[in-house]
């Protein structure tokens, strides 16, 4: 039986207990399978109305809210009310100066972060292919997965320190307000795809509630607006990677021999023939799901770390981490990448260079 999902995951961080990440530019994601999901609710707020189809493709979004530490290794400065507290997520920030944040952020990185659509922010909250119709994001007792204002003592706390959602994603209830990329506006009523929101407006969308909000705030459809100039103590953000720019190899620009002086930069990164979609494609029409895990109703997520070499093999394979399922899962994953074909090698100077990936690889059960 092969699995049904898998994806290329680069740079990703590492998280010990509530994340003291040991390179703050490095921001853990998840990766979200693209799927069809009921947006908005007929509970209470009119402005969740109506509930309407809504289909995403796949994306990777922020484990966690974004860390003081994180903004300060790219901002210099930390703006945050609560300061001083490196693994707190940073608020006092306006939708304005996360896009500073995400611009320097990208300058520094190569990558191109962004903020997640309202949609993808909902998607991912309620649990996204996995969702279990909980009240909030993760359960439907608040307090086991939220930091709100009938827990938090008035004050944000460290990300992660809750429970995680059916994604494995911590505080989408709860902690911070998260910006979104929309503009707030009506809701349609016809289905959609991809959709970004209102076309123009004056004020940004936020998500998810906060340490100073009520359970209400908390549900993965309430939706809270302001001007994207405003700040607050308990506004803040995660941030979203675009599948595309997964595929996108570690250079070791160290094992380089020249004469000249070190290069800073590099002509082009190793590269799967036909890109991401490509290897992608064979990773899910290659990887076996081991018959043990099939009877176990086992599934989960395998990093494999592996060199792409000056002439394009992929070599030196290693797990660099795994989400449940075990050395059968890891066996999988391992066997899948040595029957990788030649990578374009990374290029610098005119020469090929050495070069590293960390490919992520989905186990999931069919229904």
């Amino acid at each position: 039986m092969k699995h049904l999902s898998a994806a290329i995951l680069f740079f990703i961080g590492t998280a010990e207990s509530a994340v003291a990440q040991k390179d703050p530019l490095n921001h853990e994601m998840v990766f979200v399978e693209g799927g069809t999901f009921q947006m908005g609710s007929n509970w209470v707020e009119s402005d969740e109305q109506p509930v309407h189809s809504v289909t995403l493709s796949s994306f990777n979004i922020g484990k966690y809210e974004v860390t003081q530490a994180q903004w300060k290794v790219v901002m210099g400065s930390n703006p945050s009310n609560f300061s001083g507290r490196d693994n707190c997520p940073v608020e006092n920030v306006s939708w304005n100066d996360v896009q500073d944040f995400i611009r320097k952020l990208n300058a520094q990185t190569g990558k191109n972060y962004r903020l997640p659509t309202e949609a993808e922010w909902e998607y991912a909250a309620r649990g996204g292919k996995q969702s279990r119709g909980y009240t909030y994001s993760g359960s439907n007792d608040l307090g086991s997965l939220a930091w709100n204002t009938d827990n938090s003592s008035s004050k944000t706390h460290a990300v992660g320190g809750k429970l995680a959602n059916e994604l494995d994603i911590y505080d989408m209830s709860g902690n911070v307000w998260e910006w979104c990329s929309d503009w707030y506006g009506a809701y349609n009523s016809y289905s959609e795809t991809n959709p970004t929101g209102a076309s123009s407006g004056q004020p940004r969308v936020l998500r998810g509630g906060s340490w100073n909000g009520s359970a209400n705030y908390c549900r993965p459809a309430f939706r809270f607006w302001n001007n994207p100039d405003e700040w607050d103590y308990d506004y803040g953000f995660r941030l979203v990677l675009p599948i595309e720019d997964e595929s996108k190899s570690e250079i070791q620009t160290e094992t380089i021999k020249t004469d000249e002086e070190p290069l800073t930069y590099v002509e082009q990164d190793a590269e799967y023939p036909g890109g991401s979609a490509a290897l992608y494609k064979f990773i899910s029409e290659n990887l076996i799901y081991p018959e043990y895990a099939v009877e176990k109703g086992i599934e989960g997520k395998v990093i494999v770390k592996f060199v792409v070499d000056i002439d394009g093999v992929a070599k030196d394979f290693e797990i660099e981490r795994t989400s449940s399922g075990g050395q059968s899962l890891e066996r999988a994953a391992i066997d899948v990448c040595k029957r990788f074909g030649k990578f374009k090698p990374a290029m610098q100077n005119g020469k090929p260079i050495k070069s590293y990936f960390s490919q992520a690889i989905v186990f999931q059960l069919a229904d």
